[in-house]
């Protein structure tokens, strides 16, 4: 790479170190001197950069944690170059933006990736508008292999604060054509991982930390109430109980008041964390109160960080769910884990919906 050029990736986990703790610039700065860098972790959840972006972006010790993130800091108090949640969009104005060129083969080689394993159509979750329109363009030219239904990836900080509002003042994309976009992912906490999920009490390894809030539950009761009136569907990223127990309130606030909604399916996104009580409240794809709610699980570094009472479901019943938790929803269930050869997820999937589909008619 030229002098000073751009380095970016993602993939690493400190759980899978010894020590299993958060890494530092000072790595970075030896292996890359003066160029500037960005590792995401595996979960996305949390940048990993050398002292060159922090320069670039102005961060230091006075920088001030934003609402929803955390700026990891060495007993000094200098940032230690690991960005935590909305932290990260701090640094997000000097990050050089992918053009289309690059979305495009990003696309196509995760295309033939789910082609591969036999998956003929898969949710986006997370696609912002510059994807979006790359999407569109490759559909409409007859280049886009498999079906794509994409929600709308909601950013409160940034070059793209306020995309789900954008969404809500147009309607969901409807039609035969094989992308859609006809949803709107929200954020209500972060990842186990890097300890930004939100919890009703403290992690076990971090005293102090209860997680982040990310999207207030105003906002996601605002975001859903729009997205009913409009005809979106919502899916709520949420791993902590503390903000599985957020989301099930907003979706119930708004549900209970709303006439009966066909084709709603509105999601809790991994449920990794839930309560006893939580688990109570959706059955059989119902949230009580009404409506239809969903719950992905995802399997990975679920219980990072979240103590034997917490599994145990002690104290208030604060419990990590198991893996069936909300199978009678008729949840997808979903594994995560680092790449390596085909997703073992794809695998997974596919195997899943083969079974389904052994005594029945192919799908289309």
């Amino acid at each position: 790479l030229p002098a000073g050029a751009w380095i970016q990736g993602r993939g690493w986990d400190q759980n899978l170190w010894t020590p299993a703790a958060f890494p530092t610039r000072a790595s970075l700065d030896a292996a890359a001197p003066g160029s500037p860098v960005i590792l995401r972790r595996v979960d996305g959840h949390a940048a990993w950069v050398s002292s060159e972006v922090l320069k670039r972006a102005g961060i230091d010790r006075a920088t001030a944690d934003p609402p929803g993130g955390l700026v990891e800091r060495d007993a000094a108090g200098e940032p230690t170059g690991v960005l935590v949640d909305n932290a990260m969009e701090l640094v997000a104005r000097v990050v050089p933006e992918a053009d289309d060129a690059t979305i495009e083969r990003w696309i196509l080689a995760g295309a033939r990736a789910c082609l591969e394993v036999g998956l003929v159509g898969v949710h986006d979750m997370g696609v912002d508008e510059p994807t979006a329109a790359v999407y569109r363009r490759l559909a409409a030219a007859g280049k886009l292999p498999l079906r794509v239904y994409g929600f709308v990836e909601d950013e409160q900080q940034g070059p793209r604060a306020g995309a789900a509002e954008r969404a809500l003042a147009r309607e969901p994309e409807r039609g035969p054509g094989r992308f859609k976009l006809g949803g709107i992912k929200l954020y209500a906490d972060g990842a186990l991982g890097s300890r930004g999920a939100a919890l009703l009490a403290d992690y076990a390894d971090d005293p102090g930390n209860s997680g982040l809030v990310l999207t207030t539950r105003a906002r996601v009761e605002g975001i859903a109430r729009g997205a009913l009136a409009h005809g979106w569907q919502i899916g709520v990223h949420a791993i902590g109980d503390r903000a599985n127990r957020e989301v099930l309130d907003a979706y119930a606030a708004v549900l209970e008041t709303a006439p009966v909604v066909r084709k709603l399916r509105w999601r809790v996104e991994h449920a990794q964390v839930v309560q006893d009580r939580q688990r109570g409240r959706v059955e059989g794809g119902r949230l009580r109160g009404g409506g239809e709610c969903r719950a992905l699980f995802q399997h990975g570094d679920r219980d990072a960080g979240v103590g034997d009472e917490q599994r145990r479901g002690e104290p208030d019943g604060a419990g990590a769910g198991d893996d069936d938790v909300f199978v009678g929803a008729h949840a997808r269930i979903i594994a995560h884990s680092a790449p390596a050869g085909p997703p073992p997820y794809l695998r997974s999937s596919a195997s899943v919906e083969s079974s389904r589909c052994s005594s029945a008619r192919a799908p289309s």
